[in-house]
């Protein structure tokens, strides 16, 4: 159980801050090898994430996930029900996930970090600053001078870089973040324990 419900959070948490699709991948992409200029690669990644999406909208996003995930994640054997379930991993485990709100956008970043280079994650943050950016990185109808825009930005060409690296961006963001969710995962199923076995807490 806890390792369905770790794999659920994680599902959950990377969807918060992922763009509604991503691009096939088209060609093998190495890691960035520049350690000293990792930092600033993940403060332009930082910036980029945090136009697309406020952290309100991210944690809104993470607890219709949430709410989603606990629903499949009831152990086999366990002496509450679903309802019961839920109510404990909204009363203990989600407000735990959201307190560590930086942690997981960093998480996020580094995918970006680890996979473009400083030169591309600068452009990358500059340009999120178009609402024409944002439209395209949603999907939403672009008008010719959003087209325009995002063509003087650069962006097209940003965008299939970031659609060539999305699988391996997303192992190393999923990577970064197990660590986090597991601790919180077993200190919650720790906590509510008695409860699983039908006891009272």
């Amino acid at each position: 159980m806890r390792k369905t419900l770790l794999s659920l959070l994680m599902l959950a948490t990377l969807a918060a801050c992922a763009p509604a699709r991503q691009s096939a991948p088209v060609a093998a992409v190495p890691l960035v090898n520049d350690p000293a200029g990792r930092p600033q690669r993940m403060a332009y990644a930082l910036t980029f994430i945090e136009a697309m999406k406020s952290d309100e909208e991210i944690r809104r996003d993470i607890t219709r996930g949430f709410k989603d995930s606990a629903r499949m994640a009831l152990p086999r054997g366990a002496k509450i029900g679903l309802q019961e379930f839920t109510a404990l991993a909204d009363q203990y485990l989600l407000p735990e996930q959201l307190k560590h709100l930086p942690e997981i956008k960093e998480g996020y970043a580094t995918g970006y970090a680890d996979t473009l280079t400083t030169a591309e994650l600068k452009q990358l943050a500059l340009s999120a600053k178009s609402p024409a950016v944002k439209r395209a990185w949603y999907e939403e109808p672009l008008s010719q001078q959003d087209q325009a825009d995002l063509i003087a930005l650069g962006f097209p060409v940003l965008r299939k870089r970031m659609a060539e690296t999305a699988p391996v961006a997303q192992r190393l963001s999923q990577a970064q973040g197990e660590a986090l969710n597991k601790r919180l995962v077993d200190d919650f199923l720790a906590k509510i324990a008695k409860q699983l076995q039908g006891q009272p807490a």
